[in-house]
């Protein structure tokens, strides 16, 4: 088993398998204060862990959703660098899963993107991050959004699943 992408990627927990490839699981929970969360994962284990505050007062959680993703964005692109020139990411875009369906439309459609212009500009870097093949945005249900963990309190089970996942 190699770290290096291949064409058949493995989904986030498929039965028996892991993704060895650099992945990343990005969050955000629209409470206040609202925290952006962030899982880097290689090698089926973490490498990167991010919980932040956003200081933004964002009415619904798509705004909060496209900013905390902004904000991931900045943590894999010099992880797709550093891996670049290890040999072990071979140009291939970093899975990028998001749980929030119209995240993922605004990174990869140009028209999708009508709120204001604070949130275009997050949007624009989004899709600066698609075209130069730095991430692919993949939908994951809420379920399995593992970054969760980083972003809000959940029940009991939900946080014994993530973090038995984080713990390999």
């Amino acid at each position: 088993v190699g770290l290096e992408p291949t064409a058949s990627r493995v989904m986030p927990y498929t039965e028996g398998r892991k993704d060895m490839a650099y992945h990343f699981f990005s969050d955000a929970n629209v409470a206040l204060p609202s925290v952006s969360g962030g899982v880097g994962m290689l090698a089926g284990g973490p490498i990167q862990i991010r919980s932040q505050r956003i200081h933004l007062a964002a009415s619904q959680s798509h705004g909060s959703e496209v900013v905390s993703a902004g904000d991931n964005l900045n943590a894999v692109v010099p992880t797709n660098g550093v891996l670049q020139e290890l040999r072990i990411r071979c140009g291939v875009p970093t899975p990028f899963y998001l749980d929030s369906s119209t995240t993922v439309f605004v990174a990869t459609d140009d028209a999708a993107a009508k709120k204001s212009v604070w949130l275009k500009r997050r949007i624009a870097m989004l899709q600066e991050g698609v075209t130069l093949g730095e991430i692919d945005p993949v939908h994951i249900p809420e379920s399995d959004m593992v970054a969760d963990i980083f972003t809000k309190a959940l029940p009991e089970e939900a946080f014994k699943l993530f973090r038995d996942i984080l713990l390999g």
